[in-house]
């Protein structure tokens, strides 16, 4: 039994180049974006391994020199886990960056979510041990499937349905939070 075993987790997928992706797997390398505009520093993973191909798809669109990408995946311990898919979440999350604001003499406006997250984890970090945050994403360009089709999209009223297009995605914020690394598949051009 591993010190970690009682934890809560979640499988994450990755998708990143092959260099980066052997040494997260061999060296314990944890893979950091400086992201401002989503949930600012740390390692993204998706919570499927069909958003990670589609993230594969768009790094080779973003770098016509890349030759492959790998798809890695690991255990995400989830016990500090700053969800932002969560209204109260989100409330207490905006009081403190309003008190942040005030202490910092700055505007709250204008500034993208990374950054907040960036700014409140680092100047709270006592009040805010998160080790990693959740959120939720609208892509608008999902292609519909059939099978989810809603059937009361003609009524006057919309109401709750499911959909694809929202993603969900989990920002590492320190590699203590990941556990049971391996590699899921490698995509070439």
């Amino acid at each position: 039994m591993t010190a970690n075993s009682n934890k809560y987790k979640i499988k994450g997928f990755h998708a990143n180049d092959s260099e980066r992706c052997k040494k997260f797997l061999s060296d314990n390398y944890f893979i950091v974006s400086d992201d401002t505009h989503w949930l600012g520093r740390g390692m993204y993973f998706w919570d499927n391994e069909s958003n990670a191909v589609y993230w594969a798809k768009e790094k080779f669109r973003k770098d016509r020199q890349l030759k492959s990408v790998w798809i890695v995946k690991a255990d995400i311990i989830l016990d500090d886990v700053l969800d932002l898919t969560d209204s109260n979440a989100l409330r207490y999350f905006e009081a403190i960056w309003n008190e942040y604001c005030q202490i910092k003499e700055i505007s709250p406006d204008n500034v993208p979510i990374g950054k907040r997250v960036n700014y409140l984890l680092s100047f709270f970090s006592t009040k805010l041990p998160f080790t990693v945050v959740k959120c939720h994403a609208y892509y608008p360009k999902t292609p519909p499937i059939h099978f989810l089709d809603k059937h009361y999209k003609d009524l006057p009223e919309p109401l709750p349905s499911i959909d694809y297009s929202t993603k969900t995605i989990y920002c590492v914020k320190t590699e203590q939070a990941l556990t049971n690394r391996s590699k899921i598949k490698v995509i070439s051009k």
